[in-house]
């Protein structure tokens, strides 16, 4: 038993000394998506897009991440949609460099507007997923990760809004390129 207490005081020394040098920092980036809808907009294709995202690493286990994203859809009768959406989200992370699994969850603001017609879907969400950093160098990483999005429809028409008219899903697979502002 004593073993066992030592050797997990050591395991987490270890883990703290192996601390990413990126706490502490600003990093910007950007990259491409594909995004799933579901519940009751799951009768629209999937798309994808590109993204941009900022963010602070706090410390080496916590970050705050921010991501604008769009991306393009077609509905069954062939008519085109844009799919915007802005999260941000708190990142546990869980490893240091070069590879550095994380947990998030957060908030989100989303938009499915028709391309051709004065109609969108809205609503605000919550939502959790994971991912990893992959760090080439200390200050330059690729970010691939996966959120899963559960939201309640308003829809928009001509300015007139229609409000909790159904629920949605959304899972958004993002692979970003990250530049750490090391100081």
């Amino acid at each position: 038993m004593k073993t066992l207490k030592v050797g997990t005081i050591l395991l987490a020394v270890l883990l703290m000394a192996a601390a990413p040098s990126i706490a502490g920092t600003w990093y910007i980036g950007g990259g491409i998506e594909s995004v799933s809808l579901g519940g009751d907009l799951s009768d629209v294709d999937s798309g994808g897009g590109l993204a941009f995202n900022f963010g602070y690493n706090f410390s080496p286990g916590f970050a705050l991440d921010f991501i604008l994203g769009s991306s393009a859809h077609q509905d069954p009768y062939g008519d085109d949609l844009t799919y915007g959406l802005f999260s941000m989200g708190a990142e546990f992370i869980m490893g240091s460099e070069p590879f550095a699994p994380y947990l998030t969850v957060g908030l989100g603001g989303h938009v499915l507007d028709y391309d051709n017609y004065n109609t969108a879907f809205e609503g605000g969400s919550i939502f959790f997923g994971g991912g990893f950093d992959y760090y080439f160098t200390p200050g330059h990483s690729l970010d691939v990760g996966l959120r899963f999005h559960s939201w309640s429809v308003d829809v928009n028409q001509g300015g007139v809004i229609w409000t909790d008219v159904g629920d949605a899903s959304t899972s958004v697979l993002s692979i970003m390129y990250n530049y750490h502002f090391i100081m």
